[in-house]
């Protein structure tokens, strides 16, 4: 991922598989089309224009609605940390059952004597 800061303090992140806006506004234009997006808190709109139709798009912003099957969801920072916590926590539990599964076989002088026979 790389983060580019604009003149106006908002920013992007370019990453392989998109790009992410961060900011409460933004304007640009590409091939022919002129587009206006403002993010107000818990809503935003989003105007296009290609200089014969004008669309505008209002809508709500809501985080915990995205739906499993969306798989144009970008997750949130917020639900990146939770993930890796979450890995973090088993991949620790894993690492402490190994640590003990090494010291009961390293003290079970039955499992010695079996595995000294040649």
């Amino acid at each position: 991922m790389k983060e580019i800061k604009l003149l106006n303090g908002n920013g992007i992140e370019v990453t392989k598989d998109g790009v992410l806006i961060k900011g409460g506004n933004i304007s640009f234009q590409t091939n022919g089309v002129s587009v206006i997006l403002l993010n107000d808190g818990n809503k935003f709109s989003v105007s296009e224009s290609d200089g014969n139709i004008m669309k505008t798009t209002v809508d709500t912003i809501d985080d915990e609605e995205v739906k499993v099957t969306d798989t144009t969801h970008v997750p949130t920072n917020r639900e990146l940390e939770v993930w890796l916590s979450s890995i973090q926590s088993q991949v620790t539990s894993i690492g402490n059952r190994i640590t003990r599964l090494e010291a009961k076989t390293s003290d079970d002088s039955k499992l010695k004597r079996i595995f000294s026979r040649g």
